[in-house]
């Protein structure tokens, strides 16, 4: 899933490198010599066409944003909780994390 939206990241914005879930960045946060005390989760709710708008998305690469999210898994579609008007996308959830860590 973290893969599909890379892709769809990448496509809209080519700066964007790469998405990580709570479990690396808790490794990483270990390897540091933090130690992780609260993770909080929530998903941001996107409008489709404001967020291609943001970085001037070409037409075709709007196109296959649209398209990479109709014809996305089925878990991809529940987890990003995408929202359709006919074909078209209306918005969809970019999960966020906001992690507390503090030195050991």
């Amino acid at each position: 899933l973290a893969a599909f939206l890379d892709g769809v990241e990448v496509l809209r914005d080519p700066t964007h490198v790469e998405l990580h879930p709570v479990s690396r960045w808790r490794e990483w946060f270990a390897a540091a010599g933090l130690s992780v005390e609260t993770v909080e989760t929530a998903a941001i709710r996107l409008q489709f066409d404001p967020w291609t708008e943001r970085t001037n998305v070409s037409p075709a690469d709007r196109d296959e944003l649209e398209r990479r999210f109709r014809e996305a898994p089925e878990e991809a579609k529940e987890l990003f909780d995408v929202e359709f008007d006919g074909d078209s996308v209306v918005s969809f959830a970019n999960p966020k994390a906001l992690i507390r860590a503090r030195t050991e």
